[in-house]
């Protein structure tokens, strides 16, 4: 990692997290200026609360915003709007994510939308990274009801959309869900 970020020949770096483990490599990568959340108030991190009071502390703020407005044209939207139907309530299924320890797995999503299925009218879109496509695929194959896409194979720029139009997302803790709660 430190030799990584040597490459990148950087004055300073504002590591949003309590690491050793990234404070050292970057101290050990020659960056002169390393700013990191204290080492010690790992447990019980609001994460919010401590990437803003990072933030104003480092840049010398009063204050700074925490919501991110995500625009997207109308002409995306409306490109996208074939996949649904307003009779449905759509939810985004993030079944991707960095690894397997983080995943809550297919058998538990496919089990959630064969349960929800059961109870209401729904609209499904599965979303895995694109090397995470057999994700999408499994979980698919054991919905009994047709009633899903797969986002799998769409860039980040495509699939944003989707979320946006979403009633819901129902996922594990990764990249796109982040994207989402926006």
């Amino acid at each position: 990692l430190s030799s990584n970020l040597k490459k990148l020949n950087l004055d300073s770096i504002y590591i949003f997290y309590p690491s050793a483990r990234l404070y050292f490599a970057a101290k050990l990568a020659g960056i002169k200026k390393v700013f990191c959340y204290s080492l010690l108030k790992k447990k019980k991190l609001h994460l919010v609360k401590a990437a803003k009071e990072f933030t104003c502390k480092n840049l010398n703020m009063v204050n700074c915003k925490t919501e991110t407005k995500i625009q997207i044209s109308d002409k995306k939207i409306q490109k996208i709007q074939k996949y649904f139907d307003k009779n449905k309530f759509n939810i985004v299924i993030g079944a991707g994510s960095s690894g397997p320890d983080t995943r809550w797995g297919i058998e538990n999503f496919s089990k959630l939308i064969n349960q929800l299925n059961l109870i209401g009218d729904y609209y499904f879109f599965i979303q895995a990274g694109p090397n995470q496509k057999n994700i999408s695929k499994d979980i698919i194959n054991n919905v009994k009801k047709k009633n899903c896409m797969d986002l799998s194979h769409m860039s980040v720029k495509e699939v944003v959309p989707f979320f946006s139009i979403c009633d819901m997302y129902v996922g594990n803790d990764s990249f796109l869900h982040h994207v989402t709660s926006q």
